[in-house]
């Protein structure tokens, strides 16, 4: 942080225009070193629909036991918070402004 006549001020580097949507799956195909999860909306994705799946195993589950939808959202959250993951799959999830 640099100090300009007493306020603090913070520099943020910005690429733009920003990846959001990527060239689809058959882009993968044809050209090897096509990475689909630089881009933001597939990345959202992925992480929408593992939230879903784990949730929905783990409420499969615990549903036997007596315990409500809730329990295995929760559950779903620990598991895929930077406390349980490791950082390499953390980063391949989130973007750097998300954390």
């Amino acid at each position: 942080m640099n100090s300009l006549s007493g306020k603090n001020v913070t520099r943020v580097c910005l690429k733009l225009p920003p990846k959001v949507q990527s060239q689809g799956l058959w882009k993968r195909f044809s050209s090897f070193n096509y990475n689909w999860l630089e881009f933001s909306l597939p990345r959202f994705e992925l992480t929408i629909a593992l939230i879903f799946i784990i949730t929905q195993s783990l409420h499969s589950i615990l549903k036997r036991f007596g315990f409500p939808l809730f329990t295995s959202q929760l559950l779903a959250g620990l598991l895929l918070s930077p406390a349980i993951l490791s950082q390499q799959i953390m980063d391949k999830m989130m973007t750097e402004e998300t954390y």
